[in-house]
């Protein structure tokens, strides 16, 4: 089974638009990081979880806010909506109630990015890594709950 047929069964809203695995499975870094533009490390709230990282200054839980803080750690304000915006990069907060679930990057196109938690990345439509109504919620990230902004630089276009 490749790599394609394989990830539409653990997220079946990728079946809906198209979408691409841009990179190899790696357990070296996860859909955070990959927001950050960082292909290196692992973050996670887990204070037991090795070799992970987490930001001293911010609380070691899965809420929403939490991952806000993250980010607006790393230069990002919360914004209002996804669309393509010269000069902005924008991330997707996706959540289950109130803890996150994952974040995806916007490109320079319009597109999204996302690093799939140990499997690959992947370039997709944003409502792709919703699952859509009645099929099954394993591997389900929920819905896109907030948007955060910052200045686009050269090495995040």
């Amino acid at each position: 089974m490749g790599d394609e047929q394989r990830l539409t069964l653990w997220l079946p809203g990728l079946e809906l638009g198209p979408f691409e695995v841009t990179s190899p499975r790696s357990t070296s870094y996860n859909c955070i990081a990959w927001a950050l533009g960082n292909a290196e490390t692992w973050w996670d709230p887990d204070e037991y979880a090795d070799e992970a990282y987490w930001p001293e200054d911010v609380a070691r839980d899965v809420g929403i806010e939490t991952l806000k803080s993250v980010f607006s750690g790393a230069g990002f304000t919360e914004c209002s909506r996804g669309d393509l915006e010269e000069g902005l990069e924008k991330i997707a907060l996706y959540a289950v109630g109130a803890e996150f679930t994952h974040v995806a990057r916007q490109l320079a196109s319009g597109r999204w990015t996302s690093k799939l938690g140990e499997d690959c990345d992947i370039e997709h439509d944003m409502d792709a890594l919703v699952s859509p109504p009645g099929r099954s919620n394993a591997w389900r990230y929920g819905e896109v709950v907030a948007f955060m902004q910052r200045p686009r630089t050269e090495s995040s276009a």
